[in-house]
């Protein structure tokens, strides 16, 4: 009885593992991507306007400018840069976590997701501070009020997850005093873990939408891209949808990102 009690508990364990590994890929892969995105926003500003290679420039030309603002990286926006690659390399480390049987895989997830939330919590002060300076640059008000959403949607969804992950740990534990159940969940933690999966995915489309990948990718496919900005992410275009998930896609996201240095960065 005690050995097949210790059989269920190894294997509930795993079973654990298992679904905290697929619900923190689920969340690494829509924040990640938000986060890759914010970095190619602050290193290739588009547009006119107070963007960093301006202020670089003007300081060049304007040196008495520059003397009297005492410009200094900081205010170039490394600071926040350097913030951007590290929760960057968090959630690469969260998405290629390989899941193990060990009772304390699933907290060594939610112990990770709970510095990703602090470093994203501290860029996101970072960069209001940024946009809130007197002479600050009109590229952080920019980013602040276009990315606010997706910030409070990644904080939400941290919420979410944390939340699904400390449920589902009751389980397997009980099972040591018990008749060796197999792992269940319960409805209501089902019913989370469904809306949970289907909101990550809708917002991965929303941030594929907005993002100037796709338009890139879709003018390389002859397709015309005005209407993008129309659509509703609520409901995007089967047509849509499908490109954005598609292989081909997914590779030319990889090569650009690797192209503009994205995913190359390391803070150590």
């Amino acid at each position: 009885m005690v050995e097949l009690v210790s059989k269920t508990l190894s294997s509930n364990r795993l079973l654990l593992t298992q679904f905290a590994n697929e619900l923190s890929s689920s969340f690494a892969k829509p924040t990640l991507e938000f986060v890759d995105i914010l970095i190619e926003a602050l290193m290739y500003p588009r547009g006119s306007g107070n963007s960093l290679m301006d202020w670089t420039l003007d300081s060049e030309k304007y040196p008495m400018l520059a003397e009297k603002h005492k410009y200094v990286h900081e205010d170039l926006g490394y600071g926040c840069l350097l913030e951007m690659v590290h929760a960057r390399q968090l959630l690469v480390k969260l998405n290629t976590k390989a899941p193990a049987s060990s009772p304390d895989f699933t907290n060594s997830i939610l112990a990770l997701l709970e510095e990703i939330h602090e470093v994203l919590a501290h860029l996101l002060e970072h960069l209001k501070s940024q946009a809130r300076r007197p002479m600050g640059l009109d590229l952080y008000k920019s980013i602040v009020q276009g990315n606010l959403p997706h910030f409070n949607h990644a904080f939400c969804n941290f919420n979410i997850l944390v939340c699904i992950l400390h449920q589902l740990q009751e389980f397997p534990e009980n099972t040591s005093t018990g008749n060796g159940d197999i792992f269940q969940i319960a409805p209501k933690t089902m019913e989370s873990i469904k809306t949970f999966s289907a909101d990550n995915l809708l917002w991965f489309e929303g941030l594929m939408l907005g993002s100037r990948a796709l338009r890139e990718y879709l003018l390389l496919q002859d397709y015309h891209t005005d209407y993008l900005d129309s659509i509703n992410t609520v409901s995007i275009p089967r047509g849509i949808s499908s490109e954005i998930h598609s292989s081909d896609f997914g590779i030319f996201v990889q090569v650009r990102k690797s192209k503009l240095k994205i995913s190359h960065r390391r803070v150590f």
